[in-house]
């Protein structure tokens, strides 16, 4: 388990920086992707983090609850990386489609 670091605001709308999120990484996935879109992360509602990593030399388009379609949405083109934290967090299936067969995907889930 690791710490990191939440900003939040007070009233004032300063920024303050408390250590009190603790993550615990899931092991980490490789998963091929195709020309039809397919759930790559399942719904988790203790997910507090995610990377996705296009190590594929293909284009990749991500779908955040819905199916994906290429060229939409969040893209990752070859060696693109899609960090989401707690400024863009979502807890539901994630959906990839890519512009060729077996394009691979790294990802690291934290919980």
């Amino acid at each position: 388990m690791s710490r990191v670091r939440q900003r939040t605001t007070n009233i004032a709308g300063d920024w303050t920086v408390e250590d009190n999120i603790s993550l615990t990484p899931k092991a980490p996935l490789s998963v091929l992707v195709g020309i039809t879109s397919a759930i790559i992360v399942q719904e988790n509602i203790k997910r507090k983090g995610l990377i996705i990593i296009n190590s594929s030399g293909n284009t990749v388009s991500l779908g955040l609850g819905v199916e994906a379609t290429l060229y939409k949405g969040i893209t990752l083109y070859p060696g693109g990386t899609f960090n989401m934290a707690e400024e863009d967090f979502y807890a539901g299936a994630i959906y990839a489609i890519a512009g060729a067969i077996d394009s691979l995907l790294s990802i690291q889930e934290f919980s």
